[in-house]
């Protein structure tokens, strides 16, 4: 059984590998400060990651292992992951790429160039065209996300 488990562990460290997705060893572990600002709930949170994102380096590297340790094992997969983890249903309803419609922009972001490049470093073959088509759709049904994640918590307090 051992001998098993052993193989399964090193399969799992080869699709991993395969994937793009090499196990990331943080070298600092994650503060508290920093987890308590995810998920985001009000665009001046928004705001005020980016502006720390521009202003302190050590930030931008925890941002950037926080987006690493999510992970994914596709492009489409991670921007779910990571966006899933950043924003909340609620602000994902008010915010679009370009921010039409009186919806909070987010093409700008210092957070989503260096969600990009992340991806970049994770899947080879992805591209700014294809970040952006899937960012797009996460942000699209939020609306959805937030009323079938509300029916749900209705559904449980009854």
């Amino acid at each position: 059984l051992e001998y098993v488990k052993r193989i399964d562990s090193r399969l799992y460290k080869i699709e991993e590998f395969k994937h793009g997705n090499q196990i990331i060893m943080q070298q600092k572990p994650l503060n508290d400060e920093f987890v308590s600002l995810f998920p985001m709930k009000e665009p001046s949170e928004i705001t005020n990651v980016d502006l720390r994102l521009e202003n302190s380096p050590e930030f931008e590297k925890q941002f950037t292992m926080f987006m690493k340790t999510i992970g994914g094992v596709k492009e489409k997969y991670f921007v779910k992951r990571v966006l899933s983890r950043l924003f909340t249903n609620k602000l994902a309803m008010n915010c679009s790429w370009c921010g039409l419609q009186g919806n909070f922009g987010l093409q700008k972001m210092k957070l989503f160039s260096l969600m990009n490049g992340v991806c970049k470093t994770i899947f080879n073959d992805c591209t700014d065209s294809l970040f952006e088509e899937f960012v797009k759709e996460w942000f699209k049904h939020g609306k959805q996300r937030y009323f079938r994640e509300n029916k749900n918590n209705n559904v449980t307090s009854n």
